[in-house]
């Protein structure tokens, strides 16, 4: 549902349907913050989200907080890029903007970080 939301905001701020900027980046983060807090699961929400001006494209950010006093890094980054790489419209975002996910618990403890991008769908 949040991937949707925000590769239909994409759709509506691109200029071009290759390349993305981080105008437009910040466009799709500032409708996605007004939605949050934003719960994902039982765990997890979606607390805001930003860009940073990474090249050769934007690297949208999520801020994730969760119920959780640890995270397994590697196997969430590999649940990540499956349904970040599989799915038809993940994709087509993903071509667009690199994707950070940082995570934090309830109380602001730092859990770790994962990055999706194109280049590992491959």
């Amino acid at each position: 549902m949040i991937i949707k939301f925000i590769f239909s905001l994409l759709m509506l701020f691109s200029v071009s349907a290759f390349a993305i900027s981080l105008n437009e980046c910040n466009k799709m983060s500032a409708a996605l913050n007004a939605r949050t807090p934003m719960k994902i699961d039982s765990m997890t929400t979606v607390k805001s989200s930003y860009c940073s001006d990474s090249k050769p494209k934007p690297t949208y950010v999520y801020m994730m907080e969760t119920s959780l006093s640890s995270l397994d890094i590697n196997a969430t980054q590999n649940i990540q890029k499956n349904g970040w790489c599989t799915d038809p419209t993940q994709r087509k975002l993903l071509n667009e903007v690199d994707v950070k996910y940082q995570y934090r618990t309830q109380v602001g403890v730092y859990l770790g970080e994962t990055r999706i991008n194109s280049r590992m769908c491959n």
